[in-house]
């Protein structure tokens, strides 16, 4: 039998004094556990780990959060499987942190951030919406805040829609209708449509926010408009319709998405979604060195200022359109050119016909006309020989270069 032997009073002391450090210290001021990572939709648990990721103090850009990538991975394809869900990612902060994001408020910074991540991951762009608040009980470990992002999903409204987090929310039970293979929406757009799309304009200018219009189109149906797919002209469309309430084009990015669409009578409605977050601003120089390396060659026919258009030509007019959007003072110059068939002046007359077709196409595809200058070169420079039909054929065109 064993008798219990009485605890030293000086290891009596240390023990009490150790409790009650780790009993009133603050969570996380002496190395505590790090807190898990649990993202759930209600009841159903979407990702959780043990492990998470962390922002710095005062830091918008998310930290280890590789070595969770696998539940962010399940967060964008839950997203992908449910086409009816939006998430809002709602980034969360002290009141006494720096802010070092760029944005209006730190949450709105690690919001965005963490939404480019899901993104990269394949996560649909319009179904993630980001906002920012102070949360008192944020959980702050060895000077790291965890868990600084709140998941909330939520069923996707009917009608349109606009959201930026919590500091803004329209929605209406109308919304733009295109018929099949269009890209311009069908007008007039009812009464409560256009108030809803004035406020969202307001919003717009006031806050300087930047929303990304998504465009959806469908295979079988026919792309007869300047961009690579029917999604993008259609957003483009939308586009217009702030612009034209006074929003820079700027603040506005296009993006397309094909989907399965029903047309009922030849007419769909909700071929858009509108998100919201921080301009790219990587994007406008990695445009622009591909658009001075490339000048566009656009090809006519004979007599002709019909143009043609394959899948390279679309993709530099999409990025033309953006880069013009995009850059302080730029423009471009539509250059028409012939073939020596016929006389001298009046192939230049039909070279300049051609570079103002090109110019009038542009501006129905939302481009300033100040931003388009227009000249005629005729049959004065040549680019191939016009001793054979091939070689007159690249010389019936149009150059497009940015100034």
């Amino acid at each position: 039998m064993f008798t219990k032997k009485p605890i030293p009073l000086l290891i009596l002391i240390w023990m009490l004094l150790v409790g009650a450090v780790n009993y009133f210290a603050p969570p996380g001021c002496c190395g505590g556990a790090i807190p898990s990572l649990l993202i759930s939709d209600g009841a159903k648990a979407v990702g959780s780990s043990a492990n998470n990721f962390h922002f710095g103090l005062g830091g918008a850009a998310p930290m280890a959060i590789d070595g969770v990538k696998g539940e962010m991975q399940k967060v964008a394809d839950y997203l992908n499987a449910n086409p009816g869900k939006n998430l809002t990612l709602n980034g969360l902060y002290k009141s006494d942190e720096a802010n070092d994001s760029g944005f209006g408020n730190l949450g709105l910074g690690r919001a965005d951030a963490v939404r480019k991540y899901l993104i990269g991951l394949g996560a649909p762009a319009a179904q993630l919406l980001t906002g920012g608040r102070v949360f008192g009980g944020l959980d702050i470990t060895d000077n790291k805040a965890y868990n600084a992002i709140s998941w909330d999903f939520s069923d996707r409204p009917t009608g349109i829609s606009f959201i930026d987090g919590d500091s803004y929310s329209k929605n209406f039970a109308d919304d733009f209708a295109f018929a099949k293979s269009g890209y311009e929406y069908n007008t007039p757009l009812s009464e409560g449509l256009t108030t809803t799309i004035n406020q969202t304009a307001e919003y717009l200018k006031k806050s300087g926010r930047n929303m990304t219009i998504t465009g959806y189109y469908m295979d079988g149906e026919e792309n007869t408009g300047v961009f690579n797919d029917l999604g993008l002209a259609r957003a483009n469309n939308i586009k217009k319709a702030f612009t034209d309430l006074g929003v820079p084009s700027k603040q506005l990015d296009l993006a397309s998405e094909k989907r399965a669409i029903e047309f009922g009578e030849g007419v769909a409605k909700g071929l858009a979604t509108y998100s919201f977050g921080a301009k790219n601003n990587d994007r406008l120089a990695e445009v622009e060195a591909r658009l001075r390396a490339n000048p566009l060659k656009l090809y006519f026919q004979t007599g002709s200022d019909k143009l043609r258009l394959d899948s390279d030509q679309r993709q530099y007019l999409t990025d033309l359109i953006y880069y013009l959007d995009n850059k302080e003072g730029s423009s471009i110059t539509s250059t028409g050119h012939t073939d020596n068939k016929g006389s001298r002046s009046g192939n230049t007359r039909l070279a300049r016909k051609r570079a103002e077709f090109v110019k009038n196409y542009l501006k129905g595809n939302n481009i300033s006309e100040s931003k388009i200058k227009v000249d005629s070169k005729g049959p004065d420079a040549p680019t191939a020989s016009n001793d054979t039909e091939e070689g007159r054929a690249k010389n019936r065109r149009v150059e497009i270069t940015i100034n």
